[in-house]
């Protein structure tokens, strides 16, 4: 019988993220730029907000959008790469925590987030179901999930995609639908026509419910 291996997924997918962008993380922002988009967008949606989680954060970024769309927030990132965590710490955006931990493996306290945010990481988490499932239980009250991400390519990009990690399906968009409650989805073209990305705003079904009845 062949052994199984005790690894825990967190670290393993941790491993591999770091292999990935180990020789990347300093051309990255440069060479994923025209292929991110809309994400001036995405930090619309956490205007107003008081504590922000971005999930998969790479180099940072990202997070001084979100801190220029809620200067008053608590912002935190959680990047499994070692390389990329490292990059966003040096980027030192104001007042804004970075992590490097795997998301499921990450010291958060439950409850505390009313955004979190996965922009363009979600189709690069093998098990994403539990990090959503996670997700859901790190946000307050009526706090929102917000995805932005890939939804489908002409087989020629998406096997480049692939080879860069993304999981390209409508598993994960799914799951969103039949777990949350859809607040927002905005579906775009990508240079006429080359792939399509979503951004879709939920939040969890009961916290929508009690809005919508006064409680």
């Amino acid at each position: 019988m062949t052994p199984q291996s005790t690894t825990p997924p967190d670290t393993v997918h941790a491993a591999q993220m770091e292999r990935r962008y180990r020789w990347q993380a300093a051309t990255f922002d440069l060479t994923r730029r025209p292929l991110l988009l809309g994400r001036s967008g995405l930090a619309e949606c956490v205007r107003g907000a008081r504590a922000v989680l971005e999930v998969g954060c790479g180099t940072g970024q990202n997070l001084a959008r979100l801190r220029a769309a809620a200067p008053e927030a608590r912002i935190v990132g959680v990047e499994c790469a070692r390389s990329m965590a490292r990059r966003a710490r040096r980027r030192a955006v104001p007042r804004v925590e970075v992590m490097q931990a795997d998301y499921g493996a990450a010291a958060l306290p439950l409850g505390a987030f009313d955004r979190i945010v996965f922009s363009y990481s979600l189709s690069m988490i093998p098990h994403f179901a539990d990090a959503l499932r996670r997700a859901s239980s790190d946000l307050v009250p009526g706090g929102s999930l917000v995805v932005l991400d890939f939804v489908a390519a002409p087989p020629p990009i998406a096997a480049l995609l692939r080879l860069g990690g993304v999981e390209l399906g409508g598993a994960r968009w799914e799951w969103l639908a039949g777990h949350l409650a859809i607040q927002d989805s905005r579906e775009r073209v990508a240079w006429g026509g080359l792939w399509r990305y979503r951004l879709v705003v939920a939040e969890k079904r009961g916290e929508s419910a009690r809005r919508m009845n006064g409680v």
